[in-house]
């Protein structure tokens, strides 16, 4: 069964003119079955600092969240990795920053770019897609990254206040513990410690 479709589409009203669309039928059954993949014709070498660039935005999905793998890896077995990064977006167009450093050689035409897109049942777009090496002419710690994080992570998200209540509620009562010795008599003095499992 053909459980993915990809097509190139037009985009308005961001830096990049053009992309592609995934869709991808329920039946997936891992990430790396569906895949996009392009060779890189420059050498990568270790020690380099290199930084994945793309926009990522879901069409439609059961949570309304769509998700990529991002990966640099030889191309070949045993597809060793520069990077291997899972990131999601919802409906608008989320820009990815992936820095990372390069832990071995990659020979020119050895190693390719790879977004994975087999998440079950649904429709992601991807434009904007680079892959910038600066070698050593840059340092990790400066370049932009993307946070992986989810709406409601905020200290004082609303879901907190309500989940606190809850579990004042539900989860939680008093108790009493009683030390007595072999023939039921108190036991004065004596230092318990408690652990919830």
């Amino acid at each position: 069964a053909n459980l993915v479709t990809i097509k190139n589409i037009d985009v308005t009203g961001q830096r990049f003119a053009r992309g592609v669309e995934v869709t991808t039928q329920k039946g997936v059954v891992n990430v790396w079955n569906a895949q996009l993949v392009a060779p890189l014709n420059h050498a990568i070498h270790r020690g380099d600092v290199l930084l994945g660039h793309f926009w990522l935005r879901c069409v439609k999905s059961m949570t309304d969240e769509g998700y990529v793998g991002f990966v640099v890896e030889q191309a070949t077995p045993e597809f060793d990795k520069a990077i291997e990064f899972e990131i999601s977006a919802a409906q608008d167009w989320r820009e990815i920053f992936v820095p990372f450093r390069a832990e071995r050689d990659f020979p020119a035409g050895s190693a390719h770019v790879c977004f994975r897109v087999g998440y079950d049942s649904q429709t992601i777009e991807l434009g904007g897609v680079e892959l910038l090496d600066y070698g050593n002419a840059a340092k990790l710690a400066e370049l932009p990254h993307t946070k992986i994080s989810y709406e409601g992570r905020e200290e004082n998200a609303r879901w907190r206040k309500e989940a606190l209540a809850r579990i004042e509620k539900i989860r939680k009562g008093d108790w009493t513990i009683s030390v007595v010795d072999a023939n039921g008599k108190a036991v004065p003095n004596v230092t318990v410690h408690a652990t919830l499992k």
